[in-house]
């Protein structure tokens, strides 16, 4: 933001009275110039004011460093409502399949040998919501490249959901352009990866939490503090 300031001169009025002198001996009067100052107008009462920041959630931005507070989905439907309770070194991104948070752009499968630090996030996926949880898992026992392991039944926004994990060893699309390319998403080289599975009344949302094998126990903290603030505004 650039400021201008603008410089406002005094101008100073000298009035000279010159005493001239006349044939008469009649004393002239003296002449007083009286200053007017204007005054104040009447007090009014002040206007309330009126706050122009917007009330509720804030929009879920893209590509930005989310400080606390909470964010609502404008892409993303059904709507996702993100409550951030601490600044994480992960960027927000969002699009028509998917949103969320993470360290580099998901498409990004090759960043490893291009000195990057591993994939990290955390992301809500609607693009499984026709699907029902036993299918989604039918659908992923078709990865055979991934190891998953046993299921559990958690709850997540007050929606029953089921939990699971797995491995996967290779790069490896968990969807990719299935229905009219919509999108894709792809799972890294030896990127641990936890899958929930929550229930709603508008279909399956499917969450994942990934990370490096060596940095997914060392992640899960910050992961689950943010899976503790999400919610989905539209399904309440």
């Amino acid at each position: 933001m650039v400021l201008r300031w603008n410089a406002v001169g005094g101008a100073t009025i000298v009035v000279v009275v010159l005493v001239l002198a006349g044939c008469s001996t009649e004393t002239v009067p003296t002449t007083s110039t009286a200053t007017t100052v204007a005054q104040p107008a009447a007090s009014q009462p002040a206007e309330a004011a009126t706050s122009s920041l917007p009330t509720g959630p804030r929009p879920f931005p893209d590509s930005a460093v989310l400080e606390p507070g909470e964010y609502v989905t404008t892409r993303l439907e059904p709507r996702v409502q993100f409550r951030i309770e601490q600044k994480h070194p992960l960027t927000s991104f969002q699009n028509a399949e998917n949103a969320g948070l993470e360290n580099i752009h998901n498409a990004c499968i090759n960043c490893v040998t291009q000195g990057t630090k591993p994939h990290r996030g955390i992301a809500v996926h609607t693009w499984w919501l026709p699907f029902t949880p036993e299918e989604i898992i039918a659908e992923l026992d078709e990865l055979e490249a991934v190891d998953f392991g046993s299921t559990t039944q958690i709850e997540v926004a007050g929606f029953p959901a089921t939990q699971f994990e797995g491995t996967a060893p290779q790069v490896i699309p968990l969807w990719e352009d299935r229905f009219d390319d919509i999108g894709s998403w792809w799972l890294h080289a030896d990127q641990r990866v936890r899958f929930i599975i929550v229930e709603t009344p508008a279909g399956s949302m499917l969450i994942t939490i990934s990370a490096h094998i060596d940095e997914f126990d060392d992640f899960l903290p910050s992961a689950e503090e943010i899976l503790a603030g999400i919610s989905f505004p539209d399904l309440d």
